[in-house]
């Protein structure tokens, strides 16, 4: 009797390791089939901003719809973020077996403090002297002369991997972004933008690691400035 009470358990587990590698498979499967998606998308983003700053620069030959062309990248956008997030729960199951695609519970609320006992009433104070006066909008920093960098400027790439080794103004109306100490893009945006003189950050809006061209923007503080191309640069002209 326990000889098959022991081989029924034993089939029984064999079946649950089955199932359980069928599940794996089925996730790495879809996996890799989202990024392979993924990856054709960033190529498709690619060519629609390198048509884009064609126009934008008034290249020969260029031709096409601004803004049928922006609104393809921004569509094409949204649906990479959708196949993103997926991908990020085939990696979170992969992780933790017991995931059941639902988030887990809210831990209990604190409970709320014990009431203060009431403060003595203070003395009356002289109130404190006013400030001094700051000045609005200082300058902060110098931009860079633009003549070494639109020479060292290569051609146009439709997206870039965000890694903010170090970030030049170039003039008011670009921007170059060293991802590392040998590797840098010059991002030409959409009209002028003094805020990057003056403001105390200044970064990229991207909600991943990748930055598009007529889809992200330069953010100096709380000024929006869009980025219209996106070109690489030879760092080795620039020394």
């Amino acid at each position: 009797m326990k000889l098959r009470v022991l081989a029924g358990s034993l089939l029984l587990l064999a079946a649950m390791n089955v199932a359980g590698a069928d599940d794996r498979a089925t996730r790495q499967a879809e996996s890799r089939a989202l990024q392979a998606q993924i990856d054709q998308m960033d190529t498709q983003v690619r060519d629609l901003s390198n048509r884009l700053h064609a126009l934008d620069a008034g290249q020969p030959g260029a031709s096409g719809d601004r803004d049928a062309l922006r609104a393809k990248i921004r569509q094409i956008g949204n649906d990479q973020d959708l196949l993103e997030q997926r991908l990020r729960e085939l990696q979170w199951e992969g992780r933790d077996p017991s995931y059941t695609g639902t988030s887990p519970a809210p831990p209990p609320p604190a409970p709320p403090p014990a009431p203060l006992a009431p403060l003595a009433t203070p003395m009356a104070l002289p109130p404190p002297p006013p400030p001094p006066p700051v000045a609005q909008g200082p300058k902060l920093r110098e931009a860079a002369d633009p003549a070494p960098y639109l020479k060292a400027a290569g051609d146009a790439v439709g997206m870039f991997f965000y890694n903010p080794y170090k970030l030049i103004p170039v003039g008011t109306h670009q921007l170059a972004i060293y991802t590392n100490f040998d590797e840098a893009y010059l991002l030409d945006l959409d009209g002028d933008c003094p805020a990057l003189l003056t403001a105390r950050k200044i970064t990229i809006e991207n909600f991943s690691t990748r930055v598009i061209a007529g889809r992200h923007a330069v953010l100096a503080d709380d000024v929006r400035c869009p980025i219209s191309g996106i070109r690489k640069l030879y760092v080795n002209r620039l020394r």
